[in-house]
């Protein structure tokens, strides 16, 4: 659980996260936004982040 709060902290930090209002390709609305295309100009992090999801598929 520490690496979701380590992460969310990290996606704040880099304006990976964005609050707003935002219509997604759904047609939904949303109060925020998550481009995590992003996170692959961090190579530590995505990493860590394919570390994490990894673990929880097995």
């Amino acid at each position: 659980m520490e690496f979701v709060k380590e992460f969310a902290i990290f996606l704040y930090k880099n304006d990976i996260i964005k609050f707003g209002n935002f219509t997604l390709a759904s047609g939904k609305n949303s109060s925020y936004y998550i481009d995590l295309r992003l996170v692959a100009s961090y190579p530590h992090q995505f990493r860590k982040m394919i570390k994490n999801l990894q673990n929880l598929i097995v």
